[in-house]
């Protein structure tokens, strides 16, 4: 019988590792041997766009968790539909989806390490079992994030306690500075600054966009910009309104030489017809797709005016010029990496998180369409467009 290294990072089970497939390696003479190092499991179910720029916290993970040479095994359970978003990932050894295959995964597993950085029930739970299995096979593995005691979620320790209280507090929310990313490497004891996204496009998927663009309506070798109208369903005014849509779309083709993109969900089909009945020529709307679809589409445009969604943090992590519209979500949480502008009302009710409200004019009334496309034009012209310093630009009564 052959030597078999379930010790290796390649090892599958009941498959062949990736190196006997492309080249017929075998354990006994195998240059691509990798030993396992800790075994990680981060615990992140949240919405989408959460999941995505939590990536950010996976390099500075590894490399902190390095010991001898061995990187880490890092397990991640998330829900299903954020599953794509890890997929490739090369810091990320095993993508679980929440629910029965989960559950199996940290009752058979032993960690070295228990990272939950969601402090709802359903990771919580699921962190404490992890804990509870890894010490029953005899390990005492370090924890980060949030766990359940006596039936409620409770911060595992100091660093988790500052996002912890932010999210029971509505004035400690709105009074942060701190971007998402640094609170989680907080929550990790990780040093350093934080890591960037990270999205795992191949050259193909990357292809299948722009040939799905093509199709569309991009004409060959036009530039386009992308305007993300959607908002989801949880908070009404993360959307732009529908007459400064309309009016921006004027401008910015008038102005920008470019063709312009409608990008929204299935909730945002009325509005998008709506747009598009009055649309500049050569606007065009590509349609809903899967989200690595998505944002291999985004990957191809010149820059995004979207609200704080998760058509954002796709457009930051493939690294294009972002323009992002805030009212009732933090604008000091959101990090973009140099690569975007931040345009903010001057209300005292920034950042309420309430679904809707009934003031006049609301916050993204006061967001003008002119101001954006000034925005705009300095993503995709000036320093923003190589990596230079994000801003904040306040819209005044």
């Amino acid at each position: 019988m052959r030597v078999v290294r379930a010790d290796c990072r390649h090892y599958l089970g009941d498959r062949p590792c990736g190196p006997h497939k492309r080249e017929g390696a075998v354990c006994e003479d195998c240059g691509h041997f990798q030993a396992t190092g800790q075994r990680i499991l981060i615990v992140k179910l949240d919405a989408m766009g959460d999941v995505l720029r939590t990536t950010c916290v996976l390099e500075p993970l590894a490399r902190a968790s390095t010991l001898d040479g061995c990187s880490p095994h890092v397990t991640w359970v998330t829900r299903s539909d954020s599953l794509p978003l890890l997929s490739h990932n090369p810091w990320v050894s095993r993508a679980v989806a929440y629910g029965h295959e989960a559950i199996a995964a940290v009752e058979t597993d032993a960690f070295d390490r228990i990272v939950c950085l969601d402090a709802s029930q359903d990771a919580a739970r699921l962190s404490t079992m992890a804990m509870a299995a890894s010490r029953r096979a005899g390990k005492n593995p370090e924890s980060a994030g949030f766990m359940v005691e006596r039936g409620v979620v409770v911060p595992t320790g100091p660093h988790a306690e500052t996002w912890w209280q932010m999210g029971l507090w509505d004035d400690l929310k709105k009074a942060n500075t701190r971007s998402y990313q640094s609170h989680m490497m907080e929550m990790l004891g990780l040093d350093g600054p934080p890591g960037d996204y990270v999205l795992a496009l191949a050259d193909a998927e990357l292809a299948e966009g722009v040939e799905a663009l093509r199709t569309a309506g991009l004409r060959a070798g036009q530039r386009f910009l992308a305007i993300n109208v959607g908002g989801g369903g949880r908070w009404e005014y993360k959307r732009w309104t529908e007459p400064h849509l309309a009016e921006f779309m004027r401008l910015a083709s008038e102005r920008l030489g470019l063709q312009l993109a409608l990008f929204g969900g299935d909730f945002e089909m009325p509005l998008i017809a709506r747009l598009m009945e009055r649309a500049p020529r050569g606007t065009f709307f590509p349609g809903v797709h899967p989200v690595r679809k998505f944002a291999s589409m985004l990957a191809a445009a010149d820059a995004l005016v979207t609200g704080d969604t998760l058509a954002m943090h796709l457009s930051l992590a493939v690294k294009r010029p972002t323009v992002v519209l805030f009212g009732p979500t933090s604008v000091a949480e959101i990090e973009v990496y140099g690569r975007g502008v931040k345009l903010a009302p001057e209300m005292d009710c920034l950042c309420c998180y309430l679904p809707s409200c009934d003031k006049k004019p609301y916050c993204q009334e006061l967001i003008e369409p002119s101001r954006v496309l000034a925005a705009v034009q300095s993503v995709i012209s000036g320093p923003n467009r190589s990596g230079g310093s994000s801003e904040v630009s306040e819209v005044r009564r």
